[in-house]
């Protein structure tokens, strides 16, 4: 990596991109801490559009629960049992 290219990016300023992922991920966090861990992503999708107005995808949403190591209940099953 060239010289210049390291310096520019430890001095760079964040991205509108990188802002609205770290506002949004600090939202997911509240929202599923209120709902005593309960929620999943379609319901905390669903509590962004009607609460607070916010249009976000489900997959960014899923993406950044994953991030955060939080889901919803019930957990997910291991090895296909039924």
């Amino acid at each position: 990596m060239n010289r210049s290219t390291f310096h520019y990016q430890q001095h760079r300023h964040p991205s509108n991109r990188e802002l609205r992922r770290i506002l949004l991920a600090d939202t997911i966090k509240e929202l599923h801490a209120a709902s005593r861990g309960t929620y999943g992503t379609r319901r905390i999708q669903a509590s962004l559009f009607h609460d607070r107005g916010l249009i976000v995808n489900k997959k960014l949403v899923r993406r950044i629960m994953n991030e955060e190591c939080i889901s919803g209940l019930p957990l997910h099953r291991k090895g296909g049992e039924t």
